[in-house]
């Protein structure tokens, strides 16, 4: 049976993570997933492009540190799978394991547009 991509993007977010989020207040007086959705929406595009340039570069820990830096967002926004393929990226950078590097930053870009997808309708919902 085929995954919808509706239910692609509904598995993306941690509902307990969304959930709280919903509930806090931002100092502008938002919903906090509206906010912290804001914020991954309009970072992780220069991320993921510091990534490709640093596998260009063959720049290992210049990736280690872009995903380092996407893994934290992906934390805070509930995108808890999406966290542990960029964990196991940013450990195999720091690992200077550059075949590898390119196999796991494969599918980063499209996982990480189906998370803005989830955080954008979220975001709506707020």
């Amino acid at each position: 049976m085929a995954v919808t991509e509706s239910e692609l993007a509904e598995s993306a977010l941690d509902r307990g993570v969304i959930d709280a989020l919903r509930e806090l207040p931002s100092p502008d007086g938002r919903s906090m997933i509206v906010c912290v959705a804001e914020l991954f929406m309009q970072d992780s595009p220069a991320l993921l492009q510091q990534m490709q340039q640093a596998v260009q570069r063959e720049d290992w820990l210049a990736l280690a540190a872009a995903v380092h830096a996407l893994k934290s967002y992906a934390g805070n926004v509930g995108a808890l799978r999406f966290m542990a393929q960029l964990r196991e990226l940013e450990l195999t950078a720091k690992a200077g394991d550059g075949l590898q590097c390119i196999a796991l930053l494969a599918p980063i870009p499209e996982v990480c547009s189906t998370v803005v997808a989830a955080l954008a309708r979220e975001a709506a919902c707020s």
